[in-house]
């Protein structure tokens, strides 16, 4: 889902940026203790292969691809 640009007002944007803030810290401190440098080679190349993965279209039922356009 895509919020169109200029929807959201500046303001209400530095509150949601504000309230994500502590979880964004946390998460990176958690992720600081818990990788190793085997561990980022294998996100690298497992998030490489999603990211290969999403460009095939594939027809999914009640016409949600723009494969048949």
């Amino acid at each position: 889902m895509r919020i169109p640009d200029g929807y959201l007002s500046p303001i209400s944007s530095v509150v949601m940026y504000g309230e994500a803030f502590p979880f964004w810290y946390i998460a990176a401190r958690r992720l600081k203790t818990i990788l190793e440098s085997q561990m980022v080679s294998l996100l690298a190349i497992l998030s490489a292969l999603t990211f290969a993965v999403m460009m095939f279209m594939t027809p999914v039922p009640c016409g949600s691809t723009r494969l048949w356009r």
